[in-house]
């Protein structure tokens, strides 16, 4: 009969000595996973260190190399004995940079360093190391065949752009198998400002006869300054089912009502809804490995960004694709009203411009006009997303109070920048305009005001009166500047759409009433369509349509316009309630159901399609020029 020797108090004394003596252990250290790679596969590095009082490794050696894709941070603290022990972990996934012996440097943490480690990097058909063990009844060739299924590419739009100026990132993952669950990492470009471009773009196509999947993303990357600019791999990092040699019998079980209420609750971001394929039920992800990890890595890029050409005018550097000074006056016109000595005016010069962000846009500036007081407001801005570029707007709000009355000029505004489409540069300009102002109601009720004479008995005469500060802008008018500016951006952007349209087809038709009321329907169709999805883009433009087929040349260049020319105050304010949920600061979900209840009301009251000659048509938001 053997006996059974108890461990336990040799255990407690060697933990003992191991916290009385924790300096005999190694205060930093690390270690690789794997010790050989094949090219395109990340290996994970982990930096350990013990009692660093809050210090970070040092990872600028490994650039050299390495493209390091991220970093993640773990601590532990245990107190054992009333002894303290602080571990700190940094796990670090390094990308190698071409094959060959590699040796992953010394890092330093605080004031101790790590110890060099090599690494060997081969060619991918080579490479068999503990990631090629994944399933023990995994076919040898599976693991390449499944990393070759799956590909990720980036490419750019301008390998060789202006300081400031926007690039086209462009993300496509393509797979030939199923992906049950996935996620694309977030591109990390030092020295330029990222901003995401729109939804995804995904579907399948047709490779050789061959279904693939693929999903699109994009990204604006303006570059900060000029030279060489790097964009790092980008990885994504998914699951895909298992191979058909790798499958347990079990999984060929039927599936029970549990799998079909909870078999799909478990999936991954819906982002990757068109890849999914049959993953199991819940014991199979619960009781079993669910599928196969498959990582891929996009190409680095480099950007060899311009600086300033010398032929740039004026003092601030301003590359854009498109760029336009516009005024606007109260209720949105274009065109001043009559204005009063000693009466306010609010008065409106926005710079909109396409390829670019607002923060690089500069306020308009403005001449002081000979006979107006003019008073300045902070300036708004807005950026917005556009198919595959930036539209951004920076509005200087001004207050206009005349001092006498006659025909007045309010001088010219213009702006610098540079064309990046045509490569020269540009001068926007605002034209000088003559305004009218009308004596005010008080000039022939009161005299006027001689200057006051000295007391008889001599001394100072009398100061003055100071002037009175300007009048504060009426509380509303920041939300109706920002619905005027976004339903300005969207008429523009969308009228810039047609015309490229028109130029690329090489006709421009002039429908007539016939095609007119046939436009007119399929346009209220489709907003009927686009209330009932609570689709606002759709439905603004789709009343957009509507405008054009009722008015023809003369029709409003915004939804909102639409909506004031029908005459129906309801339809305004649901049209007012859309503007709002897409372009205020706090967009909201948006019911399109008042919206069509409103314009049908509308319609029914208003009968056939109007006579276009006998409405008097609205002033347009925006010069067409």
């Amino acid at each position: 009969m053997k006996t059974r020797t108890n461990h336990f108090p040799a255990i407690i004394t060697l933990v003992c000595l191991l916290a009385a003596g924790g300096g005999a252990l190694a205060d930093v250290n690390a270690h690789l996973d794997r010790t050989q790679v094949g090219t395109g596969d990340a290996v994970a590095l982990t930096v350990r260190a013990r009692d660093v009082n809050g210090a970070e490794p040092d990872l600028t050696p490994l650039e050299s190399d390495f493209h390091v894709l991220g970093v993640s941070r773990s601590h532990r603290t245990q107190i054992i004995n009333g002894q303290r022990d602080d571990v700190s972990e940094w796990h670090v996934s390094l990308l190698p940079r071409e094959t060959g012996l590699h040796v992953v440097p010394a890092l330093a943490v605080g004031a101790e360093s790590t110890a060099p480690i090599d690494l060997q990097v081969v060619d991918a058909g080579m490479a068999r190391g503990p990631r090629a063990q994944t399933s023990a009844r995994q076919a040898p060739g599976d693991l390449d065949d499944r990393r070759a299924a799956v590909s990720l590419r980036a490419g750019i739009d301008a390998p060789d752009p202006y300081v400031q100026e926007q690039v086209v990132l462009t993300l496509r993952l393509e797979s030939t198998v199923p992906i049950i669950e996935g996620a694309i990492g977030e591109p990390e470009v030092p020295g330029a400002i990222v901003e995401r471009l729109g939804d995804d773009r995904h579907g399948m196509t047709d490779v050789d006869g061959q279904p693939v999947n693929f999903v699109e993303r994009r990204y604006a990357v303006f570059p900060q300054q000029s030279g060489r600019l790097e964009i790092g791999p980008i990885a994504f990092e998914g699951v895909t089912p298992l191979p058909a040699s790798a499958r347990q019998p079990s999984r060929n079980r039927s599936r029970s009502p549990l799998d079909a209420l909870m078999g799909s609750a478990l999936l991954g971001d819906p982002f990757f809804d068109d890849f999914l394929a049959g993953s199991g039920s819940l014991f199979d992800r619960v009781m079993g490995p669910r599928g196969q990890a498959v990582r891929a890595f996009s190409e680095p890029l480099s950007l060899d960004v311009q600086p300033r050409p010398d032929g740039a005018l004026g003092a601030r550097w301003l590359p854009a694709r498109e760029l336009a000074l516009v005024e606007m006056w109260p209720d949105g016109g274009a065109e001043p009203p009559l204005l009063r000595v000693g009466e306010p005016v609010d008065r409106v010069i926005a710079v909109r411009a396409r390829g670019v962000t607002a923060t690089q846009l500069p306020e308009p500036l403005l001449a002081r006009p000979d006979g107006i007081k003019q008073y300045t407001q902070p300036a708004y801005e807005d950026s917005q997303q556009s198919g595959d570029e930036m539209v951004a707007i920076r509005a200087l709000p001004t207050t206009l109070i005349p001092n006498r009355a006659g025909e007045l000029e309010l001088p010219a505004v213009e702006l610098a920048w540079w064309d990046t489409e045509a490569d020269a540069p540009r001068t926007a300009t605002l034209p000088a305009r003559r305004v009218t102002v009308l004596p005010g109601d008080f000039a022939q009720a009161a005299p006027a005001q001689a200057t006051p004479a000295a007391p008889a008995g001599g001394g100072t005469p009398p100061l003055p009166e100071p002037a009175a500060p300007p009048p504060p802008l009426d509380p509303r008018w920041p939300v109706a500047l920002a619905l005027l500016l976004a339903g300005a951006a969207a008429a523009w952007w969308i009228a810039g759409q047609r015309r490229r349209s028109a130029a690329e087809d090489g006709a421009e038709p002039s429908p007539g009433p016939v095609s007119r009321r046939r436009a007119r329907a399929q346009a209220e169709r489709r907003l009927e369509g686009a209330c009932a999805a609570g689709d606002g883009p759709a439905a603004e433009a789709a009343l957009l349509e509507i405008g054009r087929a009722r008015w023809a040349a003369a029709a409003p260049t915004c939804a909102q316009a639409v909506a004031r020319r029908l005459g129906d105050a309801e339809l305004e304010r649901e049209t007012m309630l859309l503007l709002s949920s897409r372009y205020a600061a706090e967009a909201a979900n948006w019911s399109g159901d008042g919206l069509w209840t409103a314009y049908r009301r509308c319609r029914r009251a208003r009968g056939g399609v109007p006579d276009a000659s006998a409405q008097s048509a609205l002033p347009a938001l925006y010069p067409s020029a």
